[in-house]
């Protein structure tokens, strides 16, 4: 055992951690002042850094991408030409498919899995993720993020649905 005054004084575990969080971040902007990085990098190194030590606090629903901006495809689109163009130009890697509307999910498109369809065969997109049956994990607003993490990192998917508590979405 470490004698008393060796032995690290508790402060109380988040008024500590805030005055550490409080000084690096004090550090970084002195480093940045005297000139360490340009004024451009010193930005984009303490964005990482805020990030970085925010990361345990937030909640999905801070970062989430709401319904109404997401970009989804009907299950009955047909994957011809012009379709299977269309989605490749959004630049996505996934895609949510929905059903009779956006609250009914039905399955995920990888852009990645449309080297097989036959743009002449004009196949309903609902059809085509059948094959491949990919998933999604579904988590609530309040989830924390290093939940979410976690559950990307066991494998299947690095996609999320939120949900809102009390909804039967």
């Amino acid at each position: 055992m470490l004698p008393a005054r060796a032995r690290p004084r508790r402060y109380g575990g988040l008024a500590l951690l805030t005055r550490c969080v409080e000084e690096l971040m004090e550090m970084l902007k002195l480093q940045i002042s005297l000139g360490a990085v340009s004024a451009e990098e010193g930005k984009i190194a303490q964005q990482v850094a805020e990030g970085a030590l925010s990361f345990r606090d937030k909640q999905v629903g801070d970062i989430m991408t709401p319904l109404e901006d997401a970009y989804f495809l009907s299950s009955r689109t047909k994957l011809g030409y012009d379709a299977i163009r269309e989605i490749f130009e959004t630049g996505y890697s996934r895609i949510p498919i929905y059903g009779m509307d956006k609250h009914d999910y039905r399955g995920l498109l990888y852009t990645k899995d449309l080297m097989l369809a036959d743009p002449e065969d004009e196949m309903k997109v609902g059809d085509f993720i059948q094959i491949f049956n990919r998933k999604v994990e579904t988590f609530f607003e309040e989830t924390k993020l290093v939940q979410c993490l976690n559950a990307f990192k066991k494998g299947g998917t690095h996609m999320g649905l939120v949900r809102k508590v009390g909804s039967l979405l």
